[in-house]
């Protein structure tokens, strides 16, 4: 597959659940398909068996959801918001502060590669192909002023200038522009073209090295 090949446009539900029982079965559907994959694997989802596992007619899931792919997409948007969160209380932390700056590096590239393998290992191919969709860099990011990529631009700048003395670069707005991008780019191009390097260990340190070789003396 080419990175190109990758899409900004997923399935989704037929229609928001505005009730308290219509949100409790969308919920027990997605809940059902997501229990298939972890036990299971993707060959064995099809939406007779998670109406089956979710206690719901078919006819109330297509009522839903058009297909199991529309059911993957509802999937992985809650996978994507409990990530934005762990993103969040990660970042956030107060022991993040206390690395050392290549503590931190390693930290914000190990990070998303944890992630994406979380999101890959569920449904590869569904992943491999909508992946640009559930892509968090342009959603709102923890201050909801900016987006994700903004915010983290803003969060590695200020680190960078906590730790000026260690620096090789003295635009530290411009260096976190590059890390991030250069990080995004690698991970997303890896996930469209090379998903088998997401779980070698020696491209996260490849990655931690290049960005070192970058900004530190």
């Amino acid at each position: 597959m080419s990175d190109f090949d990758a899409t900004d446009n997923a399935p989704g539900p037929r229609r928001i659940p505005q009730q308290d029982r219509s949100r409790s079965i969308v919920l027990a559907i997605r809940e059902a398909g997501l229990l298939i994959l972890n036990e299971s694997g993707p060959a064995a989802l099809n939406t007779k068996c998670i109406a089956e596992r979710a206690g719901v007619g078919i006819a109330s899931l297509y009522r839903y959801y058009p297909n199991k792919e529309a059911i993957l997409g509802d999937i992985y948007e809650a996978q994507v918001e409990t990530i934005d969160a762990e993103y969040r209380q990660r970042l956030q932390s107060d022991e993040l502060y206390c690395l050392t700056l290549e503590q931190k590096i390693r930290t914000i590239v190990e990070l998303p590669l944890l992630l994406t393998r979380r999101l890959l290992s569920l449904h590869q191919g569904f992943y491999r192909e909508h992946h640009l969709h559930f892509e968090i860099t342009y959603r709102p990011s923890p201050d909801r002023q900016h987006s994700w990529g903004e915010w983290s631009e803003l969060w590695l700048k200020s680190v960078l200038e906590t730790h000026s003395e260690e620096l090789r670069v003295d635009d530290t707005e411009q260096a976190a522009f590059i890390v991030l991008s250069g990080l995004r780019s690698s991970i997303d191009k890896a996930v469209a073209r090379y998903p088998e390097y997401l779980v070698d260990p020696s491209f996260a340190d490849n990655l931690v090295d290049m960005a070192c070789r970058y900004l530190l003396k």
